[in-house]
């Protein structure tokens, strides 16, 4: 699925969460990618997301 990041925050918004950034998990065991994780990316970069990647947000119980 190809979004924008912009996409991402407004649907943790919905959720009363904050998006904070994402996870690739094709990218988990590579130090220089920094494990895959990526934190305040631009908000106008595209992001192609894989079965396994996860959004990473803040959020209450």
């Amino acid at each position: 699925m190809d979004v924008e990041v912009t996409t991402l925050l407004e649907a943790a918004r919905l959720r009363s969460e904050t998006a904070i950034g994402f996870r690739q998990a094709a990218l988990t065991h590579d130090k220089a990618e920094n494990y895959g994780v990526l934190l305040n990316p631009p908000k106008s970069q595209r992001v192609t997301f894989q079965p396994g990647d996860q959004v990473i947000v803040l959020g209450e119980r």
